[in-house]
């Protein structure tokens, strides 16, 4: 509807001294007002439009009843009463009236109101942590906020691949050159020395780095599994512990995954 808006005010040769955005949805008009909740990020990068393109105060209410749209979705019945419905055609008789005469509404009331078990919402977890960030925490960090930013599955696969790549080469380059250094230092070579033969072999690539221009199928198929891993991990963590490490090795009956039937 915002994009829509936005590209009609763009092709008019006039312009639109306001615009006014109507929604039968509460839910909806309560995602835009709250800005606390963390979404998950199909609506999050539909928010993300919305809150650019417009201001709370553009947003308004609508019945289902007063909502032409829903004659659309809904159906009208034969074409003699779709040719006389004075909604379709006409919009919402309020509409015509002054805009004092719209009908009442308070979305400050709206922002208020908690997202309680919304499945949209993400769950907020309070964790004690020390202020060390291990790698494995930098590695939860780094994912998440790339799943966060990106709604394109495939974008999503093809950074996390060259993301992967950079890691294998990171981790190569460290081994090599804590190996290069214990070498050089069993030869009683001076310090100085090190660090220069150290620094030779980085600019000459001689310490295990893999430079690619494209990436390979297997290079996607990789960054697939860890996402999916991953988001296995994030998602449903009581029920790994549960297998793993829980006395009885079975998730418990409360668990989403309790009445899965799985065939092999």
């Amino acid at each position: 509807m915002v994009k829509l808006a936005m590209t009609i005010s763009e092709n008019l040769d006039f312009a639109i001294d306001h615009v006014f955005y109507w929604t039968d949805s509460m839910t909806v008009l309560k995602y835009i007002a709250n800005t606390s909740a963390r979404f998950h990020t199909f609506v999050a990068n539909r928010l993300t439009v919305i809150r650019e393109a417009t201001k709370l105060n553009q947003w308004y209410y609508v019945g289902s009843k007063e909502n032409p749209a829903d004659c659309a979705s809904r159906g009208i019945g034969r074409i003699d009463k779709f040719l006389s419905h004075t909604l379709w055609f006409n919009g919402p008789e309020f509409l015509w009236r002054d805009q004092h005469e719209w009908p009442k509404q308070d979305l400050h009331d709206v922002k208020e109101q908690k997202l309680t078990n919304d499945p949209e919402v993400k769950v907020e977890v309070t964790l004690a942590v020390s202020t060390l960030k291990t790698e494995s925490s930098i590695h939860v960090d780094g994912i998440k906020n790339l799943l966060d930013h990106f709604s394109d599955w495939n974008k999503v696969k093809k950074i996390t691949a060259w993301i992967l790549h950079a890691k294998y080469n990171l981790r190569n380059l460290v081994k090599a050159t804590q190996t290069l250094r214990e070498s050089m230092r069993i030869g009683s070579e001076s310090e100085e020395k090190i660090e220069n033969q150290v620094k030779e072999a980085r600019k000459k690539r001689l310490l295990g780095e893999k430079i690619i221009s494209v990436l390979t199928p297997e290079d996607i198929k990789r960054a697939e599994e860890t996402l999916i891993i991953f988001v296995q991990r994030q998602t449903f963590s009581e029920e790994i512990y549960d297998l793993h490490i829980g006395e009885e090795k079975c998730v418990k009956k409360s668990s989403k995954l309790a009445n899965l039937t799985m065939d092999f």
